[in-house]
């Protein structure tokens, strides 16, 4: 399987060969509760519209939401799942799943977020987990623990940012050996990075001078180019999804601005807050889409665009439509 680890999101491909189905951890937006998991069969990787079946519910009675969001990984071989989910009380929580024990958790970080979370295995220590939330009162934290039943979640002496509203952020571990971000502050979209393991934070630059973007955007290093292009996708005011992608191989580092997803005439138009991208082992980008919640509709939909590297851009496909089902969860 060739989908990246260091990939931030909640959509993914579980472990198979050659290819493994297609899974997201579906989170009702706040001030609905929910939290699933669906997957969807690899025996129709390009049927339209997609056939998604819904597995387990996942629920405690110690982390029972309304949720700002959720990040999910496959953090093993083995096909084991993790995910980290912020609270709108600013509780962030990890549970684990694999296919023998189920989901086991929560086990709750020391710090609080005002937003959803990005969350990957690294590659620092022999690959901690990392997490980086935005922060009540402003800025962003950066959480850690080592990848195993035995660790223990701290907080990371140097934080990414100090100041300003971020809406939401991606990271991943990149080739260049730091972990890298980008995210949603003051509207607009930024990127930086840290300096090695523990290293100081760059200063957040902006990647596109508008105050169009909203919620979280997603983000990973691809295998397209020498030394794998950073591509990132963003949810905007307006309603459409814009693609950036930073060239590794360009000495400058150069952000360029790709297709902005839209509607045809003859589709149906979307509002989305929430994006999540992974490389599939078909080799193609994934992004999935979720729509931001409104409160005269009974379902929110989660959207997919696809495209392979030369290749015009797929959608919008609509993969799932989730109900805004409030007995999912105890009421509190």
């Amino acid at each position: 399987m060739t989908t990246p680890t260091i990939q931030s999101g909640w959509a993914f491909e579980h472990a198979g060969q050659p290819h493994g189905s297609f899974g997201v951890i579906a989170c009702c937006p706040a001030p609905r509760r929910g939290l699933t998991r669906f997957f969807q069969t690899t025996a129709l990787p390009f049927t339209t519209p997609e056939q998604w079946t819904q597995a387990e519910r996942i629920r405690s009675s110690a982390v029972t939401g309304p949720f700002h969001g959720v990040a999910a990984i496959v953090s093993d071989d083995s096909g084991k799942l993790d995910i980290v989910v912020s609270q709108t009380d600013y509780t962030l929580a990890h549970f684990s799943y694999d296919s023998t024990g189920g989901w086991s958790g929560p086990s709750l970080l020391p710090g609080r977020a005002s937003g959803p979370p990005a969350f990957i295995r690294g590659r620092f220590g022999g690959g901690h987990f990392e997490v980086v939330v935005p922060r009540p009162g402003g800025g962003v934290s950066h959480f850690w623990k080592q990848a195993n039943a035995d660790g223990v979640w701290r907080e990371a002496a140097n934080r990414p940012a100090q100041d300003g509203v971020w809406s939401g952020v991606g990271l991943i571990h990149s080739s260049f050996g730091n972990l890298e971000l980008a995210g949603v502050k003051d509207g607009s979209l930024h990127f930086l990075w840290q300096n090695g393991e523990g290293g100081v934070w760059s200063v957040p630059q902006i990647v596109r001078r508008d105050a169009g973007s909203v919620g979280r955007p997603a983000l990973i290093q691809s295998a397209y180019g020498v030394r794998g292009n950073f591509e990132v996708v963003v949810a905007k005011n307006d309603g459409g999804l814009v693609h950036y992608w930073r060239n590794n191989d360009d000495a400058a580092f150069a952000w360029f601005v790709g297709p902005v997803f839209r509607a045809a005439p003859n589709q149906s138009a979307y509002s989305f807050n929430d994006v999540s991208i992974f490389q599939s082992s078909y080799g193609r980008l994934e992004v999935f889409a979720a729509e931001r919640y409104a409160e005269n509709k009974s379902v929110y939909r989660v959207i997919h665009y696809r495209s392979g590297l030369g290749q015009p851009w797929e959608g919008p496909i609509r993969a799932l439509d989730i109900p805004y089902d409030v007995t999912w969860w105890p009421r509190i």
